[in-house]
């Protein structure tokens, strides 16, 4: 009983730092400015996307002075800057079924090529409607640049082992191709499951202070509590 009591708080662990290595990361930019990022992340129920949109050429699609005063941005347009960006997003599903669009937020970010425009937007599919494959109808900006270029990348979408750490790039949104069928049906919840342990192992692994807390954790394996102290083991046949 001891054995497996040890061979518990050793899996506990094993999971609390694989948690910890798959947490969300805060919002970067994964791409070369001026070009725009689409970031996904998909859920049971819907998917979240995240917009990352350079505010000079936001500032010539949309027709205001953006780049001025960038840290006022959300608070003098964000109700024209949301109802803009979700004219412009149309998801649908592969019958053509259009998907439901709410922009959650809006915040500017400094880079140090110029500042962008982050918008958090949820993309939900109609009743009975998978998440996992649709189109995704975009033209923020490029529609009236049609020079501009989107990159789109899934940032997180456990059944296919991918987080935030790794995004996997889908697909560009370029010229007059302004559209991409999106399929995430290729995964699994065990996929899933084994690429985050071997991320959580690998991410202990590279790391000596999480080797150190290992051994922490494994020094009292060979122990038991007798009385309230500990006591030296007798072996794993007693009780």
């Amino acid at each position: 009983m001891r054995a497996g009591r040890n061979l518990i708080l050793l899996c506990l662990s094993l999971v609390v730092m694989t948690v910890l290595t798959v947490l969300p990361a805060g919002p970067a930019s994964a791409h070369a400015m001026p070009s725009s990022a689409v970031c996904l992340d998909v859920h049971e129920d819907g998917v979240e996307a995240e917009l990352q949109l350079p505010l000079d050429r936001l500032e010539v699609a949309f027709g205001q002075t953006l780049t001025a005063n960038p840290e006022d941005v959300p608070a003098s347009y964000g109700r024209e800057l949301s109802a803009y960006a979700a004219e412009r997003i149309q998801p649908q599903t592969p019958e053509g079924e259009a998907w439901t669009v709410e922009v959650r937020s809006l915040e500017v970010q400094a880079e140090e090529q110029g500042s962008e425009l982050i918008v958090k937007v949820w993309l939900q599919p109609p009743a009975g409607a998978s998440v996992e494959k649709f189109t995704l109808n975009y033209d923020v900006i490029i529609r009236e640049l049609l020079t501009h270029t989107i990159l789109v990348s899934v940032r997180s979408d456990w059944k296919s082992g991918i987080t935030a750490a790794d995004p996997e790039l889908i697909g560009t949104i370029q010229g007059k191709v302004q559209s991409l069928d999106v399929d995430r049906s290729g995964g699994s919840l065990w996929t899933g499951f084994q690429s985050v342990v071997a991320s959580g192992m690998h991410h202990i692994a590279e790391g000596f202070d999480h080797l150190l807390f290992l051994l922490v954790l494994l020094l009292p394996a060979p122990l038991a509590v007798r009385g309230g102290r500990w006591d030296g083991s007798q072996g794993h046949g007693t009780a």
